[in-house]
């Protein structure tokens, strides 16, 4: 069976912005050009770890850029990290360890 969440995913800019405290980590995108809206979260009331991984591979068929604020030395280390350990249970407090151990990295020292 198909996720919902792959219809409506077209090649283009796809806008996404990530959130992590101690119990909930969120990742929500937005289409450009479709104005689609996907909401993804990992907590103990819901964990959609493997549809986020699942989602990001759907992007990257079609040939998506992914665009947002700070991407390169915060958004994108967190997603790669939790795309790197979809084979792992994570809990909202293991992405938050990984969210403080970015933040208390120099700026310089990110990448």
């Amino acid at each position: 069976m198909t996720p919902d969440f792959i219809y409506g995913i077209t090649p283009g800019d796809v806008g996404y912005d990530v959130e992590s405290y101690p119990n909930l980590f969120t990742f929500t995108a937005k289409h450009a050009d479709t104005g689609k809206v996907w909401y993804f979260e990992i907590s103990e009331w819901r964990n959609d770890h493997q549809s986020l991984c699942d989602f990001l591979e759907v992007l990257r068929d079609q040939g998506c850029r992914m665009v947002g604020f700070f991407s390169l030395t915060y958004d994108y280390p967190m997603i790669h990290f939790i795309y790197q350990s979809h084979a792992l249970c994570l809990t909202a407090a293991d992405i938050y360890d990984k969210s403080q151990s970015i933040l208390n990295t120099p700026y310089h020292n990110r990448f």
